[in-house]
């Protein structure tokens, strides 16, 4: 896996490191791949996101916007998006708690300026990055769900049930044959009955999920 991918030398040729050192550095569970290149004094991060299987110009829209806004990320250096090459500026080895175990007098001063940059970041409007179409899917799906939601609260609400229903005699719901109750204790009764009846649903369907699950 440490061999070079195609396509690597020509890229860092064009785009002005040529005869630059290139160390592979560990990968994660996916299809990219990273290099430490070095040439002289420089030093970069190239990433190999290798279409089909990745696709870098996403994280490439959200570097430029937030570099565009006053941001703080790493400066693409070149770029072939459509080869899944990105070369970009190498913040280092040092991750942010080995820095505050060796500068702890640092840490409040950290802390603070990451909450300010997170604050700055709130405050702008949303990037032009956004899958206009899936969003608009996703409103239209979310206002249908709601209508069916509202539709469903409608027709099974306590209320609407006891404007169907007159007030019955006490022994349908376990009083004495011979004595009426009021309206309000009704309301009562048919509320804990409609409760409990939908408990027992929701017992009868998570078992059935369960039987699923063991065939």
């Amino acid at each position: 896996m440490n061999a070079l991918p195609d396509g690597l030398i020509p890229f860092l040729d064009n785009a002005g490191w040529q005869g630059a050192a290139v160390e592979p550095l560990e990968g994660d569970a996916s299809f990219r791949r990273y290099f430490r290149v070095r040439h002289g004094d420089r030093r970069a991060m190239l990433m190999h996101a290798p279409p089909p299987h990745e696709d870098p110009r996403p994280f490439l829209d959200v570097a430029h916007w937030l570099s565009a806004n006053g941001q703080r990320a790493p400066e693409v250096h070149a770029e072939d998006a459509a080869a899944g090459w990105v070369l970009l500026e190498d913040f280092g080895t040092d991750r942010m708690r080995d820095w505050l175990e060796a500068h702890p007098d640092g840490e409040a001063n950290a802390y603070a300026c990451a909450i300010d940059a997170l604050v700055a970041l709130h405050r702008l409007p949303p990037g032009p990055f956004v899958d206009r179409r899936a969003q608009q899917r996703l409103q239209i799906a979310l206002r249908a769900a709601a209508e069916i939601m509202r539709a469903i609260a409608k027709e099974f609400h306590p209320a609407a049930f006891l404007r169907r229903f007159k007030p019955v005699r006490a022994h349908r719901i376990g009083a004495r044959r011979d004595r009426r109750i009021s309206g309000s204790q009704f309301e009562q009764r048919a509320i804990g009955s409609t409760q409990r009846n939908r408990c027992l649903a929701g017992q009868r369907g998570r078992n059935a999920q369960i039987a699923r699950g063991l065939n």
